[in-house]
C-alpha cells in the first residue's frame, strides 16, 4: 500500500520503502488457501529463468480486496527483485 511521506505506523504495522529497480512480476488470481502455491510456482519460474534474485524484499500487490468480490478471488501480483545484467 502507497502511504504518503511522513506516515507514522504502530501496533504490528509496518513502513517500508520499496526501492526501484527490475522485479519479477507474477500475476495471480488466488483463494485464500493457495498463497504458499503461488509464492512456490513464482520462485520455480525464477530458478527456471536464470535471472539472480537481488538481496532485497519481495512483495504482494493486491489489486482488489477478496472479501467483497463475488467470486472471493484474491487478484494479486508477487513481485521478486533481480540483479540488474550486466
Amino acid at each position: 500500500m502507497a502511504v504518503p511521506p511522513g506516515t507514522d505506523t504502530d501496533g504490528v504495522d509496518g513502513l517500508q520503502v520499496i526501492s526501484g529497480g527490475p522485479y519479477a512480476v507474477c500475476g495471480f488470481k488466488l483463494d485464500p488457501d493457495d498463497f504458499t502455491r503461488a509464492w512456490e510456482e513464482a520462485f520455480v519460474w525464477l530458478v527456471s529463468s536464470g535471472y539472480p534474485c537481488d538481496d532485497k524484499p519481495c512483495f504482494e500487490m493486491y489489486h482488489n480486496n477478496a472479501t467483497v468480490y463475488p467470486e472471493g478471488k484474491w487478484n494479486v501480483d508477487i513481485c521478486i527483485p533481480l540483479k540488474r545484467k550486466r
